[in-house]
């Protein structure tokens, strides 16, 4: 039976962590775009895009970490395992590291500052995948609080470095990566110092270089599924700006980026949710698992669809503070979908896939729909270039995924939720397509309307199915 008290508590923790670091991340939203002029907020947001993917370099093995021993009780856990593993993947990922720099240096032609961002990528790798492993630990442990705590941690020291930056007038990128890297390390070392004092402390087993060896393998064997899935589920936006910034540049780069910015600190924020789920659902019976599901599907419909509302103060936020991106509002706009269908698949879908260990289906849902939006990004940047058709492309891109993983799973455990999701699809459309026409006090009336309209059409199947 699945233990309610701890999944509150758990929740309870992310939540608050979440929405410290939200709130510090709409301050750097809206402060770095202020005192960085278009290009430098280009590469400090073209740094942490090419970022986002260092961690395919583990090659799985922090998520066979997690998936084969996701929620484990501290006593079980095999610390000499562990930290050879870790020892393990620390010497490969300072080796890819090198090689990184050495190519970079040797055969990349580029502007300075691209080269630059280059060779901090390459060096942030072993930093990164080792915060990344601690993480994973701790979330494979169930310890939500600690977890919680890094991530405040790293996210005030991250704030009062930018802080200083902007306060003695400093507007060059390559200074703030400097601070990224100084919260990281800072992360890091806090991050082994709770897993000596928590976790070690309690269990100290020996292990062989044979069993060592066996483990390592079934942990990428394991994880390496799922880091393609993530991989190719990157893939979906980041082809995309890839090909922006090919095409039409850092600074175009950069808007499209601020827009994209704000969709990523609010999916971070409802994702971390998925850390409490994961290893709770591990040992739930299938048939409390299928009605968690509906009721999360029928609650996180409407709490995501009434964040789409979020756009209007940012809307007048962005119009007064930041009018040098005003140009980017009817992208956002149309990126916003991504909120709601980017939310449910890794809140709710991808975590039931790797409940029920269909992680190659994952894998098969997002390696399909990344080269259908590669296609088409494709398409209208080189082909037929049109910015607009890119981004709508992405969001479409985005909804297919979202609602494949959800058909798959509404056969797999025999539920039939079709027509809340046309409604759902419908009702944000035309939300949307309001929000386009113009922001005047009688559009947004009538879009909130349309949003009550559907909360009380779906009011009387949340009511039932959190009464079961």
């Amino acid at each position: 039976m699945i233990d309610v008290k701890n999944i509150k508590v758990g929740i309870i923790h992310i939540f608050s962590s979440q929405l410290f670091s939200l709130i510090l991340n709409m301050i750097l939203i809206l402060l770095l775009p202020k005192f960085l002029d278009v290009q430098n907020f280009g590469y400090w947001q073209l740094f942490l895009f090419y970022v986002g993917y260092v961690g395919i370099f583990h090659f799985g093995l922090i998520d066979g970490i997690y998936l084969r021993y996701g929620g484990i009780q501290i006593n079980q856990i095999n610390t000499r395992n562990i930290e050879s593993q870790f020892g393990i993947m620390i010497f490969t990922q300072i080796l890819i590291s090198s090689t990184f720099l050495f190519f970079i240096f040797e055969f990349m032609e580029s502007d300075s500052n691209r080269l630059f961002v280059l060779y901090l990528v390459a060096a942030s790798i072993p930093i990164i995948n080792s915060v990344s492993f601690f993480t994973y630990i701790l979330q494979t442990a169930n310890m939500i609080k600690e977890y919680s705590k890094s991530v405040i941690f790293e996210k005030v020291i991250l704030m009062l470095l930018i802080l200083i930056l902007v306060f003695i007038g400093n507007s060059n990128f390559l200074f703030y990566i400097a601070s990224f890297f100084v919260s990281k390390i800072f992360n890091l070392l806090y991050l082994i110092y709770i897993y000596k004092q928590k976790i070690r402390i309690k269990s100290i087993k020996h292990i062989n270089n044979y069993i060592l060896s066996k483990e390592i393998l079934n942990n990428i064997k394991v994880g390496i599924t799922l880091l393609f899935s993530n991989l190719s589920g990157l893939l979906i936006i980041g082809s995309s700006r890839y090909f922006i910034d090919k095409k039409w540049g850092i600074e175009t780069f950069g808007i499209i980026s601020f827009s994209l910015v704000f969709i990523s600190f609010l999916l971070m924020f409802i994702n971390q949710i998925s850390l409490v789920l994961f290893p709770a659902l591990r040992r739930v019976a299938e048939e409390d698992a299928k009605k968690i599901f509906v009721k999360l599907k029928e609650t996180l419909s409407l709490v995501l669809l009434s964040s789409i509302f979020l756009y209007i103060p940012f809307y007048s936020l962005v119009n007064s503070w930041l009018p040098q991106y005003k140009n980017g509002l009817p992208f956002l706009l149309m990126l916003l979908p991504i909120v709601i269908y980017d939310g449910k698949m890794n809140l709710i879908y991808s975590t039931y896939l790797k409940v029920y260990r269909r992680e190659k289906i994952l894998f098969i849902i997002n390696f399909f729909t990344s080269i259908v939006n590669i296609v088409f990004a494709y398409l209208f940047s080189f082909v037929y270039p049109n910015i607009t058709l890119l981004i709508l492309s992405l969001s479409m891109t985005v909804i297919l995924k979202s609602l494949i993983a959800d058909v798959y799973l509404d056969i797999m455990l025999n539920i039939n939720m079709m027509k809340r999701n046309l409604y759902e699809l419908i009702i944000l459309i035309s939300i949307l397509y309001l929000f386009y026409t113009g922001m005047t006090f009688k559009i947004i009336i009538i879009a909130m309307c349309l949003f009550i309209f559907y909360f009380v059409l779906n009011k009387r199947n949340l009511i039932i199915n959190y009464m079961r």
